[in-house]
């Protein structure tokens, strides 16, 4: 199986992608999601619909990757293994 990485700063992202592998997953979480609000060159890109909702932004601010909705992150949780958390 492949990894899902959570990202959970802007900063972090950076050091994940050094980690991350193009068949691994990459979700935006808490203020990651300020990351998806710049084009970045990443392999499979999620952004929580909830923590843009959060943080006043909506699907028309990001400019990379796929908003996706809580159910949708749990669905992602059990296809990747492992997961690996970003701060």
């Amino acid at each position: 199986m492949t990894a899902l990485h959570s990202v959970h700063s802007a900063a972090a992202l950076a050091a994940c992608l050094v980690r991350a592998t193009d068949n691994d997953a990459v979700i935006l979480l808490d203020d990651g999601v300020y990351a998806a609000l710049s084009d970045q060159a990443v392999p499979v890109l999620y952004v929580l619909s909830e923590d843009l909702a959060a943080r006043g932004l909506s699907v028309g601010h990001v400019v990379a990757g796929k908003v996706i909705t809580m159910k949708e992150f749990v669905a992602l949780t059990v296809l990747h293994t492992p997961i690996v958390a970003w701060f």
